[in-house]
């Protein structure tokens, strides 16, 4: 038996739904097989093939705007990046070539949304509802939930550019066909898709109008293009790797001071941002406008080399005016400006507080998830909430970052969440819940540490909900993250066996009738 096998007591091994085939899914998977010798697992995705956002995001220019030697796993380096910062294209791949390696296909569904999960608590099990693009709908039972959804997946497209009547369509949902070349096009938002796209599209275009509501904060980006030679050095000398990366991380999370309202730190950030507007924008009246009024670092900050050239192109028009309405394909300010054209593109981010969605997840009690997040939600390190057993959330409430690389953040997750499962699989217990006063204990501090963070300041920034509430991002350093997820302090949960007529459960992958219930779990091939 491999010493690393983790089964009950009978040999048996729990059913695990994973929702996600993005980077958080296929980490679970993989340290599923890799650490607890655990096959029994399912990953669900809408898509029709893996990579989550990176396998969505299409459009011309879309890259990480973190090192690629920093995005990637720690357990799964990639020595042939192409370049510092490498384009959406080869991050898919990266994870595809894991899938293959790992061979995590056979576990993965496509095109099959998790639409409903409700938790069972005499059963100890997740009753969940699938659908199939093909309408078909299914009913699983399974013992343990790991949501990888993701924030940045549901468009955010403002009612007003529904009226719009010409070709549109949103950054997220890149439509190849949109007629760019040679034509008058419009493109609402200056954040970080935005800062990507219009460089790559300014040269193709008759005239380019470039709606900013607020200016961002822009450092340089330097990107570079890795040498054969250096690959080479990367792929044959492993250490030299490591090293790189670890110097990449340290200089990374350094950046965390930055975010302290009046800090040093804070005040360098601001130096460097505004030396490379005024280095790159010659133009004192749109170097204006270009100069945001908020603190920096209160939303993401963005990379880039060439959208403040793109911006002082003759074709490139920059209008700061609010949209008053749409008509037909002419986009009408307050003050009465009108642009008629002839493509429509929507950088208009994303709905971060529908990142459930189309799930609706329900607790004990049926207390929905939903419902939690468009209140005020709390959370044990971003990863359990109270009143979800046996339910881990990837990327979930404030573990989002704007400085380093969250990866990072969900290797530390998914590690947490494997010594979870193991305990739980020890005990021989059928469920796992994190207690409220460890929940609300671990919230206070996290509160306590947003005080006097650039993200409290009123910017209007995504990272907060609509009552001005951060609930995105981690206020505190990656290495903190990992300090405090390293090991979890299992004083702080209640685990839970379900009585014996309604223990055992069923495959995770087949359609359960109700009388199927008392099915054993899966036996462990090691057994």
């Amino acid at each position: 038996m491999n010493n690393n096998s983790c089964t009950y007591d009978d040999g048996s091994t729990p059913n695990i739904t994973i929702v996600g085939a993005g980077f958080s899914g296929i980490c679970a998977a993989i340290k599923l097989k890799k650490e607890l010798s655990i096959d029994t697992f399912t990953i669900y995705d809408l898509e029709n093939d893996l990579g989550g956002t990176w396998m969505v995001n299409s459009y011309p220019g879309c890259a990480c705007d973190v090192p690629s030697h920093l995005y990637s796993f720690s357990f799964e380096l990639n020595p042939d990046w192409s370049e510092k910062f490498s384009p959406a294209q080869e991050i898919q791949q990266y994870i595809v070539g894991m899938a293959k390696k790992y061979d995590l296909y056979k576990h993965i569904q496509f095109q099959t949304a998790v639409h409903d999960c409700q938790w069972d608590d005499a059963l100890c099990k997740w009753i969940v509802q699938l659908k199939r693009s093909n309408g078909q709908e299914e009913t699983i039972y399974t013992d343990i939930l790991l949501t990888g959804a993701g924030a940045l997946r549901i468009p955010n497209i403002p009612e007003v550019f529904k009226q719009f009547q010409g070709p549109m369509c949103h950054s997220a949902q890149w439509d190849n066909s949109l007629p760019i070349d040679g034509k008058n096009v419009a493109i609402i938002g200056n954040g970080a898709s935005a800062v990507q796209i219009i460089p790559e599209i300014a040269p193709r275009v008759k005239s380019l109008s470039v709606f900013q509501r607020h200016p961002s904060w822009i450092i340089p980006r330097a990107n570079k293009v890795y040498s054969g030679f250096s690959k080479w050095i990367m792929r044959n000398v492993p250490l030299v790797q490591r090293v790189y990366r670890w110097l990449q991380f340290i200089s990374a999370d350094i950046v965390y001071g930055s975010f302290v309202e009046g800090s040093t730190l804070h005040k360098v950030s601001k130096y460097l941002a505004m030396k490379h507007l005024t280095a790159q924008v010659k133009d004192e009246a749109l170097r204006a406008t270009l100069t945001p009024s908020y603190s920096i670092g209160c939303k993401r900050i963005i990379v880039s080399d060439d959208f403040y050239p793109a911006l002082g192109r003759s074709n490139v028009t920059l209008e700061t005016d609010s949209i008053d309405r749409i008509e037909g394909t002419t986009i009408i300010t307050r003050e009465g400006t009108r642009h008629t054209v002839d493509s429509l593109i929507l950088a208009t981010g994303f709905r971060v507080q529908d990142y459930c969605t189309p799930m609706n997840l329900h607790g004990k009690g049926g207390v929905s998830m939903r419902g939690l997040v468009h209140s005020k939600i709390e959370t044990y390190l971003g990863i359990c909430v109270k009143g979800f057993p046996n339910s881990f959330v990837f990327l979930g409430p404030n573990t989002a970052l704007g400085h380093n690389s969250v990866l990072f953040m969900i290797e530390c997750q998914v590690n947490f969440t494997m010594q979870c499962i193991r305990e739980m699989i020890k005990r021989n217990m059928s469920s796992i819940d994190v207690q409220a006063t460890a929940q609300q204990r671990v919230q206070k501090e996290l509160e306590r540490n947003l005080e006097g963070k650039v993200w409290t300041t009123a910017c209007g920034s995504w990272y907060n909900d609509k009552n001005g509430h951060n609930f995105t991002i981690w206020p505190g350093s990656c290495t903190n993250y990992w300090w405090r997820t390293r090991t979890v302090d299992f004083r702080d949960f209640n685990f839970t066996k379900a009585s014996s007529s309604s223990s055992t459960s069923v495959a995770s992958s087949s359609v359960v009738p109700d009388e199927s219930i008392n099915n054993n779990r899966h036996k462990s091939k090691q057994a």
